[in-house]
């Protein structure tokens, strides 16, 4: 969650809806009766407050600027150290100009034993070869692979 709101100046846009994101996070996590523990330097982390009033002090004094891991509103160090995994790969792979991450695809490479697939695309001279190659009657087809004492046998 991006937590850059927390410096920015009390009366702008962007600290108001990071305000809100962070009162639905904490509300969501780590309420009690419909109250969390006020961050706001006079409250301190001591006392419960409602959504409103939690709101209302923290427009009037700057949110904390050092609270970056919301461990008293109900995030985790593994939450933090997973967002940062996600955002550093992401650049890397950005940077590196390296194909995303595909875990689909992966998992179907995994279980066939594919490494590196090579797509193949036939030139359309070839394609129009190919085509007559393949009979307009589906009985005219002969068995392409039989089993024969452990050998394929193509017929």
């Amino acid at each position: 969650m991006d937590k850059s709101w927390i410096t920015k100046p009390r009366n702008t846009l962007e600290y108001a809806i990071g305000l809100e994101k962070f009162l639905d996070f904490a509300f969501l996590r780590a309420s009690s009766n419909g109250r969390i523990k006020c961050p706001c330097s006079s409250c301190g982390f001591r006392k419960m407050e409602s959504r409103d009033v939690v709101y209302e002090h923290l427009m009037r004094r700057q949110f904390p600027s050092g609270y970056t891991l919301w461990l008293c509103h109900g995030e985790t160090r593994i939450e933090e150290y997973e967002e940062a995994y996600d955002v550093a790969y992401d650049n890397f792979v950005s940077q590196n100009n390296l194909p995303s991450q595909d875990s689909m695809q992966d998992m179907i490479h995994d279980a066939f034993g594919i490494d590196e697939v090579e797509m193949i695309v036939p030139e359309e001279n070839q394609r129009q070869n190919l085509s007559s190659l393949i009979p307009n009657d589906i009985e005219s087809i002969p068995l392409a692979l039989a089993r024969h004492d452990d050998e394929d046998v193509i017929e």
